[in-house]
């Protein structure tokens, strides 16, 4: 299973209210797409969703400052990754408002 079928297997996880389960598949598809970007590989449009998708859900679990990591980076990677929506792009940034807001009390 590559970094596209985890973070796809995240999201049906989720759905399934499986929220322990989805973290960590987005978080081995975060680390997979990782590992392909220190290998030469130009990021895909789902290397930003899956940080989306798991700094979302630890926003749920009040762990604001690993979000806004998350977030930040996926911001970076939605620069330059061909194909991310206009949405995506969104969400991250207002997620990444809202957690900093958070983080600042």
């Amino acid at each position: 299973c590559d970094a596209r079928c985890l973070n796809d297997l995240g999201v049906a996880l989720s759905s399934a209210g499986v929220s322990s389960s989805a973290v960590s598949a987005w978080r081995s598809a975060v680390e997979l797409f990782d590992a392909y970007e220190r290998r030469g590989v130009m990021p895909a449009p789902e290397a930003a969703a899956a940080r989306l998708n798991l700094a979302l859900a630890l926003s749920y679990e009040d762990e604001y400052e690993q979000a806004v990591d998350l977030l930040v980076r996926a911001q970076q990677v939605a620069e330059v990754a061909e194909g991310v929506t206009d949405k995506v792009k969104g969400d991250i940034a207002n997620l990444l408002v809202f957690c900093r807001r958070r983080c600042n009390g």
